[in-house]
């Protein structure tokens, strides 16, 4: 992973943000709350081990190994079947799968 670094108008805008917060909490508190039941809703309107089954097939195929590496430097002709098995880079999908996984292994599967 590359090292990320965080432009000075980014900082501040992540400054006036946690101001903005601390300034009108109760309100911040229950937009962050209806944005998990929105995500939970979301959630459950599935089969959970079929969301969770397909965010784990994305974090495979983002996770290096010598077989996609081995992919990706070989000059091979165009082939569709090969193109699905190179690195397919995702810094965010081991994140996601973390939350979705505490949500989903919340409540029970219903779907």
């Amino acid at each position: 992973m590359e090292p990320y670094f965080i432009p000075e108008e980014w900082k501040a805008n992540y400054r006036y943000a946690f101001e903005q917060a601390r300034q009108d909490r109760p309100r911040y508190l229950s937009w962050i709350n209806a944005e998990i039941e929105t995500a939970i809703g979301l959630i459950n309107s599935f089969d959970k081990v079929a969301i969770l089954g397909g965010l784990a097939a994305k974090l495979i195929n983002s996770t290096p190994t010598l077989y996609n590496h081995f992919i990706h430097n070989e000059e091979v002709e165009e082939d569709k079947e090969l193109e699905e098995h190179k690195l397919q880079p995702d810094d965010d999908i081991e994140v996601l799968l973390e939350y979705v996984m505490n949500l989903a292994t919340a409540s029970t599967n219903k779907n």
